[in-house]
Parts: structure tokens; sequence; C-alpha cells
């Protein structure tokens, strides 16, 4: 938990540093930890564009990055918003390099349409509610989705 808590406020506070690099204070401002109000949003971090719909951002922290695939639980339920989002919404994966001090970085983030091919399938006998999803490296780009796209 403390993991999630450090890596949602890291993309937070970078979303932030972005619009106001950008020159967007009001729209810094607006960066918001959905994750404190609810969990069942489907995403951690609500950052606004320049222009268009916000970035809904689901975080994942972890200790460990591995070079090649980058392994995180996801919900059926984060898997679902992702879907309905699929321009808006991007899990972002960070790696906690010290929790006592709450430090880490932003390794980078990937669209639903990257993670699809990824999930498991219903079948007959149930669905699908949590998922360990093995993802690629090649699959993130690095830091966050921006804020002009």
């Amino acid at each position: 938990r403390l993991l999630g808590e450090i890596g949602e406020e890291l993309v937070r506070a970078e979303a932030r540093r972005e619009l106001e690099h950008l020159g967007h204070i009001e729209l810094a401002r607006a960066v918001r930890r959905v994750s404190l109000e609810s969990d069942q949003l489907g995403y951690d971090v609500s950052a606004p564009r320049i222009s268009g719909a916000r970035r809904l951002l689901e975080v994942k922290a972890t200790t460990r990055i591995a070079t090649d695939m980058r392994g995180v639980h996801l919900s059926r339920n984060e898997a679902d918003v992702g879907a309905r989002y699929p321009h808006d919404w991007a899990l972002v994966v960070c790696q906690i390099t010290n929790p006592d001090a709450a430090k880490g970085e932003i390794v980078g983030w990937c669209s639903h349409p990257s993670l699809d091919k990824l999930l498991p399938h219903d079948t007959a006998r149930g669905r699908w509610e949590q998922a360990w999803v093995e993802i690629p490296s090649e699959a993130f780009t690095p830091g966050l989705p921006r804020a002009t796209g």
C-alpha cells in the first residue's frame, strides 16, 4: 500500500510539473489523486490536458523492475475503464527506490490497446476479476502521457 501511495504521489507531482512548465498553472492545480476519494474508479490520478479529455492514470508501483518485462496486478475494473477510454486511460509503472524516503521514478506508461492482448479471457466457467499481467518493456513509453497530446 505504501509503495502505491508513493507511486501515485510521484505521478501527481510530475503531471503538475509538466502543466506548470507549459504555463498552465490552473490546470496544474486540477491534477488530483482520485484514489484518495474512491478506489473504484479504475484509475488513481486524474490529470488535465491542455485541450481535450483528462488523462486517467492507473499507477502501479514496485521496488523491482525487470529489464525485459514488467509484471503488474490489474483488476477487471481497471481493464474495463481502460477499454472504455483507450485514448485517455494509461497504466503508469513507477519504481520505488527508497520507500522510507518516499523516493522513486516513473518508469513509463502504456495504453489499454497495448494491454488488451495480454489480458485473460472469460470462459464459460467464469469471468476473470484480477490478473497478473506481464508486459514487455517495449510496450512502455517513458514518462507520462503528455498534456499536449
